[in-house]
């Protein structure tokens, strides 16, 4: 079992990131990302007994049916936002300059990570998991959503507020909130 000591060695790795919420902690309070580490990477993190992801399963919400996809491999990698008094924890996002990051990071963008892992242990399931202490955005994919259901951001055809005789500030509220 490791101890809190062994904590403080971290591990710098570079890869691709997908999923990336770093830049305001989830509704888990915690950043969390998708890492595809290069073949070194994964070597690095086997060696450190954290679990390296290869495929997904989902679940169709009206049949129930699972369906398994092979994935490019992946580890999974989190930070908690904040201590045990509540505090938000600083969490480093810098670029490739070392100049503090702040846009949004799209799947695909070119990262290092600092990591340092540390077993676990719930109700009879036991591992070790990968927890961030930095990331440094080498080559940003800019982040830009591609569709909300069945609106995407190129479909036209609709009426606008002024032909509708409708106020445009109420479509300008939809918009701002759709751009998101």
């Amino acid at each position: 079992m490791t101890t809190k000591k062994d904590y403080k060695e971290t591990y710098v790795l570079e890869g691709t990131v997908n999923w990336a919420k770093v830049q305001a902690p989830d509704e888990n309070d915690k950043f969390s990302l998708e890492f595809e580490p290069d073949k070194e990477g994964i070597k690095l993190l086997k060696s450190l007994g954290i679990d390296i992801m290869t495929e997904k399963t989902r679940t169709d919400k009206e049949t129930g049916q699972e369906t398994t996809t092979i994935v490019p491999a992946f580890v999974k990698m989190k930070r908690y936002a904040k201590d045990p008094e509540g505090n938000l924890k600083k969490f480093r996002i810098i670029d490739a300059n070392l100049e503090p990051f702040t846009a949004l990071i799209g799947n695909g963008s070119r990262v290092k990570v600092e990591f340092f892992a540390k077993d676990w242990t719930f109700k009879a399931k036991s591992g070790t998991y990968a927890y961030l202490v930095g990331l440094q955005v080498l080559d940003l994919v800019p982040y830009e959503p591609k569709n909300f259901g069945k609106f995407t951001k190129e479909s036209s055809g609709t009426k606008t507020a002024a032909e509708d005789d409708e106020p445009a500030e109420e479509e300008n509220k939809f918009t701002k909130k759709a751009k998101r």
